[in-house]
């Protein structure tokens, strides 16, 4: 959806989880300058006892693609079911709209990209590296072909050994294969000249990543939690 990663951090039960997701809009030329605007979603996954909580992200103001703080709707559902209670911001008083979890979370962008390793027709495998302090693992992948404007000129992949304890995955085959969590994919562009643009376009950057955030008060989670399931009609 791509921001260092830790272990998992757990305060009580609380765990605590960020999403991000970078993507390259369009080139443009401010005062001289050439810039890059980049829509970027970040959401944030907390999981408390027997139930998940989803902070999506806010509404974006096209302009500057900027966030509009208080637009994050927010996301809850029991561990495992199908089902779970849409609240459209923090302020939302209702009692949640039902809505199917995986459909929902595929629109926000938020179900993961089910990725594969790149094919061994376009792409070749020209490093990986572990870091041990880390237990971290990153493979680069370099385009066999002349890469052009529109085309990725290297891909990377990045492994943890570390436990990660939610059930968000950037793909589950390769989890599974590899007995590591992928966590972060990155997909980029080199500097070149753009014949469309007519001006050279810096390093461009699809960025999807998955990070450990440090619980400080899993007494604030539970409160949300307690909140959210308030609203929706479910005993604590």
């Amino acid at each position: 959806m791509i921001s260092g990663c830790s272990s998992t951090t757990k305060t009580g039960s609380a765990t605590q989880f960020q999403s991000v997701f970078n993507f390259p809009l369009r080139a443009y030329k401010e005062n001289g300058n050439v810039k890059i605007l980049n829509l970027r979603d970040t959401s944030f996954i907390f999981h408390y006892g027997a139930y998940t909580l989803y902070k999506l992200p806010a509404t974006v103001q096209l302009e500057t693609s900027e966030n509009i703080q208080g637009t994050e709707p927010f996301l809850l559902r029991k561990k495992g079911d199908e089902w779970g209670y849409y609240f459209t911001s923090i302020k939302d008083s209702s009692n949640g709209e039902r809505v199917k979890v995986d459909s929902l979370l595929k629109r926000k962008r938020m179900k993961g990209e089910d990725f594969a390793l790149p094919s061994d027709t376009a792409w070749r495998l020209v490093s990986k590296v572990f870091d041990s302090k880390a237990q971290e693992f990153v493979e680069k992948y370099a385009s066999i072909r002349q890469p052009n404007e529109v085309t990725f000129d290297s891909i990377f992949y990045y492994y943890s050994k570390s436990v990660f304890d939610t059930d968000f995955s950037f793909s589950k085959r390769i989890d599974s294969v590899t007995q590591m969590k992928l966590f972060r994919i990155r997909f980029l562009y080199n500097e070149r000249f753009s014949v469309q643009e007519q001006f050279v376009i810096p390093k461009r950057e699809f960025l999807f990543d998955l990070k450990n955030v440090q619980v400080h008060s899993s007494k604030e989670i539970k409160r949300l939690f307690e909140h959210f399931k308030s609203l929706a009609g479910i005993d604590s």
